[in-house]
């Protein structure tokens, strides 16, 4: 398994609309998806961090239009121990 880790800014006021955005959009998107096997969503009050795990390497290195152009470029992580 595979986690493509993403990161981006965020203002406090912008967190409930990025989490509406989430669950309303993302993870619907992603479902759909081929290999898509999780997604994990960590927040502070500035950042927003997302993991999305995959199946495959291949899965991982994928490019998505459900990610959005204002997160950072992703890096591909193997995920090795999961509980």
């Amino acid at each position: 398994m595979y986690a493509r880790v993403t990161s981006r800014r965020a203002r406090r006021h912008e967190l409930e609309e990025l989490g509406r955005d989430f669950r309303c959009a993302l993870v619907p998107a992603l479902r759909r998806e081929q290999g898509f096997s999780g997604v994990l969503c960590l927040v502070d009050d500035s950042t927003v961090l997302t993991f999305i795990f995959w199946e495959t390497e291949e899965d991982a290195l994928r490019p998505r239009a459900a990610e959005g152009a204002d997160a950072s470029p992703p890096e591909v992580w193997e995920v090795c121990g999961r509980g």
